[in-house]
């Protein structure tokens, strides 16, 4: 019996942290929080709040149905997107994706990708969203730039979008 209460409290010691609710202070036990993806409206998700930055990004891995980009504000860190897309019947999940690499111009430039699933989502009303992303995680691997320029690009696209803004990490 004695030897079963010592198994007992060993294997509750060693998994405690996988345990909901039990932490006996063997481990850190904090609960990992996640609130991404999140909603953003009824109809769609948003991958997170911040850019993913990739070191080695090819762009046609990323996800990339059909969807535009109406219009695009830079404010400090945070870009916003306003975008449509054809839907209504699935949740989308849109993401952004960037990289470190830059072109070796003057002033440098970089480009990220606007990132789009559909879910196989076949209906046809255009739906619009708005989208926020924060561009610290891209910010801190560009930071010997003093500026950069930002170029856009939609979901697929080869060109980027007609607008492209002065980022200083």
């Amino acid at each position: 019996m004695k030897t079963a209460v010592v198994l007992l409290f060993s294997t509750l010691v060693f998994t405690s942290c996988d345990v909901p609710g039990l932490c006996l202070g063997v481990k850190d036990c904090s609960p990992v929080v996640s609130d991404e993806p999140f909603p953003i409206s009824g109809r769609s998700l948003q991958e997170s709040h911040k850019i993913q930055v990739y070191n080695h990004l090819n762009p046609e891995d990323l996800p990339h149905d059909i969807a535009s980009i109406e219009e695009v504000s830079l404010k400090g860190r945070t870009l916003t997107l306003k975008v449509a897309s054809a839907g209504g019947c699935q949740t989308h999940v849109w993401g952004l994706a960037g990289s470190p690499a830059i072109a070796k111009s003057l002033p440098p430039q970089n480009s990220i990708f606007l990132t789009h699933n559909a879910n196989g989502d076949f209906c046809e009303a255009m739906i619009y969203e708005t989208l926020a992303f924060n561009l610290e995680p891209l910010a801190d691997v560009l930071k010997p730039s003093k500026e950069v320029i930002l170029h856009i690009f939609e979901p697929g696209a080869t060109k980027p979008f007609a607008k492209s803004f002065t980022f200083n990490p």
